[in-house]
């Protein structure tokens, strides 16, 4: 039996980032908030019957076609593995967040792919749900996040997940919202305190000195 399962795997932004510590292990601890975007790729699995797991992607990027290594399928291989399961999956991935831009596409991809195997897979109570995380983690620091990407506050290495509040109109990760500026409501102050120095800084107009002018009439500068 063929089941076919699609959906987007949404970008994000980060709305401050600070770095508050360093584990043994390398990993960098952040405090953060997450907030998905419109902006996704477009995931599409076949997944039939199989005595052995068998994994193939195609993609429209080039650079990931020729890879099978890449975190679309090893999500798909690490799942299988962690729930003893055989299948064969085919992930079409096409490509809509530009590749090492910073906004999570390679985590937002594994992330679809391990929820739309769950899905598919009917593996969806607690403790299944805390395995999955831990899957999602293993592969790495980003990807719990989108397997269920709302706005968020994020702590640890990224496994530390507090979902904000009263986001009615927040993207999901089936449907996110298209062509609509991310609304804040239900984040508050809080968020923005560390981000908020710095974009002053950035903001406040440089103060002129009394004689500039003058120094660069005598100097022949007419520069402005």
């Amino acid at each position: 039996m063929l089941k076919i399962v699609e959906q987007q795997a949404c970008a994000k932004i980060n709305l401050f980032l600070r770095v508050t510590g360093r584990r043994a292990n390398g990993y960098h601890e952040l405090d953060s908030v997450f907030l998905p975007i419109s902006l996704a790729d477009e995931i599409r699995l076949e997944i039939s019957s199989a005595e052995e797991t068998s994994i193939t992607l195609t993609c429209d990027a080039p650079s990931l076609a020729s890879s099978q290594n890449n975190l679309a399928t090893r999500a798909a291989h690490a799942f299988m593995s962690e729930f003893d399961l055989a299948a064969q999956v085919r992930i079409d991935l096409r490509k809509r967040i530009p590749i090492a831009a910073g906004l999570g596409g390679g985590s937002s991809d594994a992330g679809a792919v391990l929820r739309m195997l769950a899905s598919a897979a009917e593996i969806d109570d607690a403790d299944d749900s805390v395995r999955l995380h831990k899957v999602a983690l293993s592969l790495g620091a980003d990807v719990p996040f989108f397997l269920d990407p709302r706005p968020s506050r994020v702590n640890g290495i990224g496994e530390l997940i507090a979902r904000r509040a009263n986001r009615a109109d927040a993207p999901d990760a089936t449907h996110p919202a298209r062509h609509r500026r991310p609304s804040l409501r239900g984040l508050d102050r809080r968020d923005f305190q560390r981000a908020r120095p710095r974009a002053l800084e950035r903001a406040r107009p440089r103060r002129r000195h009394r004689g500039d002018s003058t120094r660069r009439n005598l100097s022949g500068d007419h520069r402005q």
